[in-house]
C-alpha cells in the first residue's frame, strides 16, 4: 500500500512548477549519494513503455533552501506532489553515456511543503535505449535499462541538513504510455491516469519495488548547455477536412516539435490519431515517404469527457503539416496547436529588406537551426537519422553564431565530439559517435578544428580554445601520420567528397589536401591564441608545406585544379575546387588571380548558376567577395532559378532544404533514400550576408575589434534594383550592434549604424568615382576612394551621394 500523497504524482500530470536553474552544482562537502533506478518492464523491438519511479518523504521544519539534483540515463520528467517541475525537454540530453552523463538543478525552495511530499520522474528511452538511426526499430545502442538518479538536499533553516536521493526505497509502475519513441512517436492511454485510481482499489498492487544499478557508470557533471524549451506555439493556419475521417492542418511553417490535441465531448476509448509530414502531394495528401522507417505518429486514447487536452512529452517531430483522424465532429482549427522546441539558445539577430523572397529564406534559416539545435546539433529532424554529423555543423557553425547565441550549445557538442574521437586522432562522421562510428573523412573529421575556431573568433573566449587544443593537434597530426610522402593523402580513405553537389563532383584528394592545409593553420593560430610558440611555427610550417604540395600536385600550368577521381582518372576543375582554393588561402600571386578567374568561367559556364555541395555552398559568396566579384556573389543571392537559395522559397519553403532538387516542377519530389525538408547546411550563406551586405565583422576575436563595411549592390542606383534596403541586427558579446542602408532615390543612399558602448568599431564603405560621403550634409574626407570612421556609441548616420 502507497500513500495517497504518491497518487497524487500520477493523477496530475499538466501543470509545472518551471523551477529550473541552468547553473547549480551539486555541493562540494556532499557526496552524489544517489542511486540508478528504474524499472525493468517487458521490453522487445517495438514496446518501451516509459516508466513512473516516485517516493514519499517527510519535512519538519522551515526550509531555507531545497534543491533538487537529477540525472538519467534515458530522458525523464521530474515531479514534486504531482506537479511536473519543469517544462524542459528531454533531459538530460544525449552524451555518451559510456563516459558522461549530465544533470539539472532544480530549486523547489517554495514547493517543497510541510508535512509529506512526494519526488517522483517519468523515465523514457530516449536516446539511451530508444530507437536511432535509419534501421528500422534498432534500439538499446547504449544500454536496455533507462535509469533514473536524483539527490534533493533540503537545507533548514535550523542549519540542519535533510537529503532524500534515489534508492531501493523507491516504487515504480508503468502508466499511461504504451510506448515513447522519438522515430515511432508516443502512445498514450489518458484512462490509465484518472483519478479513478485509489488506493483502495488497484493503485496499490499497481506498484513495486524498484529496479536498482545501471549498465555503466559515468562521470555525472553539471549540464553545459541550456535546456530544452517550447520557445514558440503556433496556431494552425488552414485545416482542409479529407474523405474518411482524416483532416490535415497546415500551420505555415516547417519546425521540430509536437502538436499539443485539444480536444471536446469525446468517448472513453476513442483513439485519435495524428502524423506528421513535412510537405503535401499534389493530391492534397501527407508526403511521409522521405521519414523512411520513423512512423512519426502519435496515439491518444481519449478519457472521455467535456474537454480533455494533451501533449506527447517524449518524442519530437520535424513537420508542417499534421494529419487527424479520429475526431467524430469536423474539427475548427484549435484542435492543434504546434509546440516548437529547441535548445534555449538566445535570438540574436534580426534582418528586414525590401525584398520578401530574402527575408523568408532568413526566416528559413532561423527556423531550420531551431529545428535542429535539440541538445546536439543535427542534420534533420523529421526522418529516421536524426545524427549529430560532424560536416553539416562545421559548414553552419559560422551562421549559427550570428543567428542565436551558440557558445554553450557548441561547447558541449564539441565534448561528445571529443569523446568520440578515435585513438588514433582521427574523428567520426557523427558525434556523439553511435550508428555509424567510422571516419568523418575530409570536410567532416575537420569540424574538429574548425567549430572551436569559429566559436573563439564570434565570442572571443580563450577557454574555447584551450579545452579543445589537445583534440585538434591530435587530429591534425593523425593528417601527417596517414600521409604519403610529400604530404599527399593516403592511398585509400573516405570521403563524402563536396555532399550533393549539382552535377560537378570535385575530387576527393583535392578536398582532403584544401582541409588538411587549412585544418593546420587553424591549430597553428589557435597555438599563437594560446602562447605556444613552437607548436606556432611547428603547424605554420605544417600548412605552409601542405600548401605547397597542394599546389603541385592539382595545380596545371594554366592555374585549373584537378585530382583524380574515384576511378583514379584525372577529374576537377570545379566551382568548389576554386572556393576552397581561395577562401583556404592556398594560392599565392598568380596562381590566386588564376583561381579567381576560373571561379567566374565555372560560373559563366553553368550561366551564372551555382553547382556547389556541402562543402563549397560554405564558403561560395566569400571566395567570390575576395575575388573582387561581389556582383556575381549579389546575383547568385537573388537568383531565383534551380538551383538557387531562393528557388525553395519561390515554391513556398519555410525551412531550408537537404538538397537544391528536393522538389522540382519538373520531377517531383526527389528519391525517398535522402530527401529532408530541414537541413541548415546551404544557409551558412547568411554569414556571408551579415559580413558583407550588412558589413559586421569582427577585426579581433569576440568582436572586441569590429568593422561595418557594407557592399552594396551593383544596381543599387537603378530604378529598378532588386535590392534596395536592408537591416542587420547582431546582438555580438559587445553589444548590439546594427547596420542599416537604404536607397533614397538614385542618387543617394544613407546608412546608419548603432554601435555599443563596447568594443571599438570602424565604418568603412568604397566611394565611387563622382560620389561623396556626407555627414550632417557636410563633405567627409575620402581617401583612396574609401570613406573611414571610428563609430561612437549610439547612432551614427552617414549618406552616400552620386554626383
Amino acid at each position: 500500500m502507497i500513500s495517497r500523497c504518491l497518487i497524487v504524482f500520477l493523477c496530475i500530470l499538466v501543470s509545472s512548477l518551471s523551477a529550473e536553474i541552468v547553473e547549480h552544482p551539486f555541493p562540494e562537502q556532499l557526496e552524489w549519494s544517489g542511486q540508478w533506478i528504474g524499472l525493468d518492464v517487458e521490453r522487445d523491438a517495438e514496446y518501451a513503455p516509459p516508466v513512473y519511479l516516485a517516493k514519499t518523504f517527510k519535512v519538519e521544519g522551515a526550509i531555507k533552501e531545497a534543491i533538487f539534483y537529477v540525472s538519467g540515463l534515458g530522458i525523464f520528467d521530474p515531479y514534486l506532489n504531482g506537479e511536473r517541475i519543469t517544462e524542459s525537454w528531454f533531459s538530460p540530453g544525449w552524451t555518451d553515456y559510456n563516459k558522461r552523463v549530465y544533470y539539472r538543478a532544480f530549486d523547489l525552495s517554495d514547493s517543497v511543503q510541510q508535512g509529506d511530499n512526494v519526488l517522483g520522474a517519468i523515465l523514457a528511452d530516449g536516446w539511451y535505449s530508444g530507437h536511432i538511426g535509419w534501421t528500422k526499430f534498432k534500439r538499446n545502442h547504449y544500454g536496455t535499462k533507462p535509469r533514473f538518479n536524483g539527490v534533493l538536499v533540503l537545507e533548514m533553516t535550523d542549519g540542519t541538513q535533510q537529503v532524500v536521493s534515489t534508492d531501493d526505497t523507491w516504487q515504480g509502475r508503468t502508466g499511461p504510455q504504451a510506448y515513447a519513441s522519438f522515430l515511432r512517436g508516443e502512445r498514450y492511454d489518458a484512462r490509465l491516469d484518472s483519478t479513478a485510481w485509489s488506493v483502495e482499489e488497484n493503485a496499490g498492487s499497481a506498484w513495486r519495488s524498484v529496479d536498482t544499478g545501471s549498465e555503466m557508470t559515468p562521470l555525472i557533471q553539471p549540464h553545459p548547455s541550456p535546456r530544452i524549451i517550447t520557445f514558440a506555439e503556433l496556431p494552425a493556419l488552414s485545416v482542409d477536412m479529407r474523405e474518411a475521417g482524416h483532416h490535415i492542418f497546415d500551420f505555415g511553417q516547417n519546425f521540430a516539435g509536437v502538436v499539443r490535441l485539444n480536444l471536446a465531448n469525446t468517448k472513453a476509448g476513442q483513439e485519435i490519431k495524428i502524423r506528421y509530414a513535412e510537405r503535401l502531394k499534389d493530391d492534397g495528401e501527407m508526403y511521409v515517404e522521405n521519414l523512411r522507417s520513423a512512423e512519426a505518429t502519435d496515439y491518444y486514447i481519449c478519457k472521455g469527457g467535456a474537454s480533455e487536452s494533451w501533449t506527447p512529452r517524449f518524442t519530437f517531430h520535424g513537420f508542417q503539416y499534421v494529419e487527424v483522424s479520429g475526431v467524430t465532429e469536423a474539427p475548427d482549427l484549435g484542435l492543434v496547436t504546434g509546440l516548437a522546441i529547441s535548445n534555449d539558445t538566445r535570438k540574436v539577430y534580426a534582418f528586414e529588406s525590401d525584398h520578401p523572397l530574402l527575408n523568408q529564406l532568413v526566416s528559413n534559416i532561423y527556423w531550420t537551426q531551431r529545428a535542429n539545435f535539440i541538445s546536439i546539433p543535427t542534420d534533420c529532424p523529421q526522418r529516421d537519422e536524426r545524427l549529430g554529423w560532424t560536416g553539416d555543423a562545421q559548414a553552419f557553425v559560422g551562421t549559427a553564431a550570428y543567428i542565436c547565441d551558440v557558445r554553450q550549445f557548441f561547447n558541449k557538442w564539441l565534448t561528445d565530439l571529443r569523446d568520440s574521437q578515435f585513438e588514433n586522432g582521427q574523428i567520426p562522421m557523427v558525434a556523439p559517435a553511435k550508428v555509424v562510428n567510422r571516419p568523418g573523412g575530409p570536410g567532416w573529421s575537420d569540424a574538429m578544428t574548425i567549430v572551436p575556431w569559429e566559436l573563439y573568433e564570434r565570442y572571443g573566449d580563450r577557454s574555447i580554445l584551450e579545452d579543445n587544443y589537445e583534440a585538434m593537434r591530435k587530429y591534425v597530426d593523425f593528417l601527417v601520420t596517414q600521409s604519403r610522402p610529400g604530404l599527399l593523402p593516403p592511398e585509400k580513405f573516405h570521403s563524402f567528397g563536396d555532399w550533393l553537389n549539382h552535377k560537378a563532383d570535385t575530387p576527393r584528394d583535392v578536398i582532403y589536401q584544401s582541409y588538411f592545409a587549412y585544418s593546420a593553420s587553424l591549430v597553428a593560430r589557435s597555438a599563437e591564441v594560446l602562447q605556444r610558440p613552437e607548436d606556432v611555427v611547428k603547424y605554420t610550417q605544417l600548412a605552409e608545406a601542405v600548401r605547397a604540395s597542394f599546389v603541385e600536385a592539382h595545380v596545371d600550368s594554366e592555374g585549373k585544379i584537378y585530382g583524380k577521381n574515384n576511378k583514379g582518372k584525372r577529374a576537377g576543375d570545379t566551382q568548389t575546387c576554386y572556393v576552397m582554393a581561395i577562401a583556404f588561402d592556398l594560392l599565392q600571386g598568380e596562381a590566386l588571380a588564376q583561381a579567381k578567374l576560373h571561379l567566374v568561367r565555372k560560373l559563366e559556364e553553368r550561366d551564372g548558376l551555382l553547382s556547389t555541395g556541402f562543402l563549397g555552398t560554405r564558403d561560395l559568396l566569400h571566395a567570390l567577395s575576395l575575388s573582387g566579384r561581389d556582383d556575381l556573389a549579389y546575383g547568385l543571392l537573388l537568383e531565383q532559378r534551380y538551383p538557387s537559395w531562393l528557388f525553395p522559397v519561390t515554391h513556398g519553403a519555410t525551412s531550408i532544404w537537404e538538397r537544391w532538387d528536393g522538389w522540382t516542377p519538373e520531377r517531383g519530389f526527389q528519391a525517398i533514400s535522402m530527401n529532408s525538408f530541414s537541413h541548415y547546411a546551404y544557409g551558412a550563406v547568411y554569414e556571408w550576408m551579415v559580413q558583407r551586405v550588412g558589413g559586421i565583422y569582427p577585426t579581433a576575436s569576440g568582436f572586441t575589434e569590429y568593422t561595418i563595411a557594407p557592399v552594396l549592390p551593383p544596381d543599387i542606383r537603378d530604378e529598378n534594383a532588386m535590392l534596395k534596403q536592408v537591416s542587420f541586427s547582431f546582438d555580438s558579446p559587445v553589444g548590439l550592434i546594427r547596420s542599416e542602408w537604404k536607397q533614397i532615390d538614385g542618387d543617394t543612399v544613407d546608412f546608419v549604424v548603432e554601435a555599443p558602448a563596447a568594443g571599438q568599431g570602424v565604418f568603412r564603405v568604397d566611394v565611387p568615382t563622382a560620389a561623396r560621403i556626407e555627414i550632417d550634409g557636410e563633405p567627409a574626407a575620402i581617401v583612396d576612394d574609401v570613406y573611414t570612421q571610428p563609430l561612437v556609441a549610439g547612432v551614427n548616420r552617414f549618406r552616400l551621394v552620386y554626383d
